[in-house]
């Protein structure tokens, strides 16, 4: 690597760096913050945690804080271009420009474990690729975002049988502390995985809305899609196995996204991966067939454009309410009630213990065991908030509201742990509001026929 271009990259991963930094001083995001209790509750004795969520971005925030945690993963993702970019034998600085665009800058870091998991995946196809050991970074990569599951085949790509077996039990090395550890403190080494999968996927309806899944994909690739195209044509007739790996990744990515029921963009990140690796033979193509020059240099003040067009347009979530609500609560000495809110997880990053807010039914039924309500009128859930309900208009049960949120309290119930599993609480909810009950065995949603028959020792 030429100095010139160790400069340019060192400029690049600061001025990056500086923005992600900015991005998460300014956003109150509540994925990073219900990651940040996560991490308190396995360093500090916190009283939050919720079991779905993958444990490697807290383990690393306990470690680091929040900041050195977007600065080390943001070095991490430097780190993992350089090495993909060494085994696909393509220039490095291209690579990273074109991985820093404005999807993965605006989506990357704002919720925590997209990029983390991106890296450590980029880091798996470089050892693919260069025939080293990858089922360390993909098992690291998963205990990220678990979604990456679905690209452990790659590993296929080995083809030599001996690496193939020694990296799928790498991988399952690499997961197994987290497997043991879900065991020893919830009887089930499956809770966490299964947890996600009944949140995300089987107790929601999925609904296709083409409109909805076009635009993000849009979104996603940006204006690299013009030179993703491009790469894909000029690289059709070669067909190497670095194809064929970014075909898969991107085949498998996008059937992923359309079969989980929540469209959310995030679940299109890896698709960055196949996008950036054809752009830049798309933009290559350009530069060589038409003799233009600059045109990398044109892709990334395009992409200064887009950052400071949204930074001028769109909304950020700003605390301040939460902050006066978390203040009103005090005020009132409600701090050491069972409080429900629906910004349960802004309010318990600001050192207020609160539960989840309770279906509508339920709402009286937690008032009359002295429970306090919380809720926030810009927030769009639970819609009841807004429905004008007897124990909103009901003189005795308001305790405080204004024009931004709304406390309703009968007096001062015990405080619980915010640390039962989702379908833990699913099955009490129905319980109350049914008299139904569900298997609260992650296991039965996982696994079926002869491997639930499998795993039923452990299970």
């Amino acid at each position: 690597m030429q100095n010139k271009e160790k400069i340019i990259l060192g400029i690049l991963f600061f001025l990056s760096t500086i923005y992600l930094l900015y991005q998460h001083y300014t956003d109150f995001s509540w994925d990073f913050n219900a990651y940040v209790l996560n991490a308190r509750y396995l360093f500090e004795n916190g009283i939050y945690f919720e079991h779905y969520r993958p444990i490697l971005m807290p383990l690393i925030l306990g470690i680091l804080g929040e900041y050195l945690y977007i600065i080390f993963v943001s070095l991490l993702l430097l780190y993992s271009t350089i090495k993909i970019s060494d085994a696909l034998k393509i220039n490095k600085l291209y690579f990273y420009v074109l991985t820093l665009n404005i999807y993965v800058l605006i989506n990357g870091f704002i919720n925590g474990t997209e990029v983390l998991s991106f890296a450590l995946l980029e880091l798996g196809i470089a050892y693919i690729i260069t025939n080293k050991y990858s089922g360390i970074p993909f098992g690291l990569s998963f205990l990220s975002r678990y979604n990456i599951m679905s690209l452990f085949p790659l590993i296929f790509f080995h083809k030599n049988v001996k690496k193939i077996v020694i990296n799928f039990l790498l991988l399952f090395l690499t997961i197994l502390p987290f497997l043991i550890y879900d065991y020893y403190t919830s009887g089930n080494a499956f809770t966490s995985i299964g947890d996600s999968y009944a949140l995300n996927v089987h107790f929601r309806e999925n609904v296709i809305n083409w409109n909805v899944i076009l635009l993000q994909l849009l979104a996603v690739g940006n204006i690299l899609w013009v030179f993703f195209f491009l790469g894909v044509f000029s690289n059709f007739k070669i067909k190497t196995k670095e194809f064929w790996i970014m075909v898969f990744i991107f085949l498998v990515t996008l059937y992923g996204y359309i079969k989980t029921p929540v469209k959310d963009i995030r679940y299109l990140f890896n698709l960055t991966l196949p996008i950036v690796y054809f752009s830049y033979y798309g933009v290559k193509y350009i530069e060589e067939k038409f003799k233009i020059k600059r045109v990398l240099l044109f892709i990334f003040i395009l992409n200064i454009v887009f950052v400071f067009n949204y930074e001028i347009n769109s909304g950020r979530e700003n605390k301040e309410v939460y902050l006066e609500a978390v203040n009103k609560i005090n005020e009132l000495n409600l701090s050491n009630c069972q409080i429900y809110s629906n910004g349960w997880v802004m309010v318990n990053y600001l050192g207020l213990k609160s539960k989840f807010s309770p279906r509508e039914q339920l709402v009286n039924y937690y008032l009359e065991r002295n429970a306090t309500m919380l809720f926030f009128y810009h927030i769009g859930e639970p819609d009841y908030v807004s429905k004008g309900l007897a124990p909103f208009t009901n003189p005795l049960n308001i305790a405080y509201n204004n024009s931004k949120f709304v406390i309703l309290s009968k007096g001062c119930g015990k405080i619980e742990n915010v640390d039962k599993t989702y379908l833990y609480e699913l099955n009490q909810t129905l319980y109350l509001t049914a008299n139904k009950s569900i298997s609260v065995n992650p296991c039965d949603y996982l696994f079926k026929g002869f491997l639930r028959k499998l795993f039923l020792t452990i299970c």
